[in-house]
């Protein structure tokens, strides 16, 4: 399985900024007391942040529930800022880094996308190669990689083979 470089790079990025705000907060009382001077602020900030380092690790070890929770988070958070109230506007820039959150995990690689591995759509149209391990299509005659030959009447000979002995 791999992943777009530019999506791991996105994902890690997501991670190590996070950490970084964090112990920024912790460790630079001034520079967010300036713009964040509410302490409640400054919990929200970083509960925000830990969310984002678990959904991104999540999707990075392939699990879907990752996308799901960033989900949620991103926009249940805008029901409960406290002193700012729903805002419209903040909604609907959620939705939009949503969708952009969703669009990057779609930058294919190979004809293969983050999306489908996450999804299990990847396991539907491709297969292993029995010779060489290397992932190709389902309906693939003749493996592109070491270029044995894997219709599916030579794999499951080979397969009965395996098992008699």
């Amino acid at each position: 399985m791999g992943r777009h470089g530019f999506v791991s790079f996105y994902l890690w990025f997501g991670v190590i900024g996070s950490i970084i705000i964090i112990l920024t907060i912790f460790f630079s009382d001034n520079y967010f007391n300036q713009y964040f001077g509410n302490e409640i602020d400054q919990i929200f900030i970083v509960i925000g942040c830990l969310i984002n380092i678990i959904t991104n690790l999540l999707i990075l070890n392939w699990y879907l529930s990752g996308f799901w929770i960033s989900c949620v988070y991103t926009i249940g958070i805008q029901f409960f800022i406290p002193d700012y109230g729903f805002k419209f506007r903040d909604f609907i820039i959620s939705l939009i880094v949503i969708l952009i959150f969703y669009g990057v995990l779609n930058i294919k690689k190979n004809g293969i996308s983050t999306w489908d591995y996450l999804t299990g759509k990847e396991e539907r149209i491709n297969r292993t190669c029995p010779f060489c391990a290397n992932c190709i299509k389902k309906e693939a005659i003749v493996c592109q990689f070491c270029g044995r030959d894997v219709s599916y009447d030579i794999v499951s000979k080979i397969k009965v083979s395996d098992e008699s002995k």
